[in-house]
């Protein structure tokens, strides 16, 4: 690795971390939850479901990968997906509940479970879907799309391995790595 590179991820450290500083949200300890299996796995680490040893509780945690994040380049996404999810508040947008930035090696988003699995999975596993259920999630996306284009945030990763389905049939946007707060003047 180069000086000029290692000064660019040298740069790209101090600036996640003044950027991330600047909002407020519940600051997780590691220590108040027990990993338990994965759900999901990605480019730049994974999900778990995870329980809060006083109440109990099942959440899910992104697990992401700091070296792999600022090798990537991704450092603008990651701060854009957490000032996002930081901001909005919609029930049928996955809530993040709390972060932990202080482990040496990994990032954490304490996030909503949604139990129900990826739309991704429903719609593989019964081909279609009937017209009324169809038009049932086409108003949920709407809705989802109205309000956030009103806070100015173009989601930019709509598929159906980003929307999951709760156990009362509602859905539920996720991963926001790719969205972007636009400023019209």
């Amino acid at each position: 690795m180069s000086q000029d590179d290692e000064l660019d991820e040298e740069k790209e450290k101090n600036k996640t971390t003044t950027l991330l500083k600047n909002i407020k949200i519940n600051r997780i300890s590691l220590n108040d939850y027990t990993l338990l299996e994965t759900i999901g796995t990605g480019s730049y680490g994974r999900v778990k479901l995870c329980r809060n040893k006083k109440t109990n509780k099942i959440y899910a945690i992104k697990i992401l990968k700091k070296e792999e994040i600022i090798r990537m380049k991704q450092v603008d996404h990651l701060f854009s997906e957490y000032s996002i999810l930081a901001i909005i508040y919609h029930p049928f947008i996955v809530e993040l509940k709390g972060v932990n930035f202080t482990e040496k090696k990994f990032l954490y988003f304490l996030l909503d479970f949604v139990p129900g699995g990826e739309l991704f999975s429903l719609l593989r596993s019964n081909g279609s879907f009937p017209i009324e259920q169809a038009r049932f999630y086409c108003a949920h996306i709407v809705t989802i799309f109205d309000y956030l284009h009103n806070k100015n945030i173009i989601y930019r990763d709509l598929k159906p391995e980003n929307i999951l389905i709760n156990t009362n049939g509602y859905l539920k946007l996720t991963d926001f790595g790719f969205a972007k707060i636009i400023i019209i003047t």
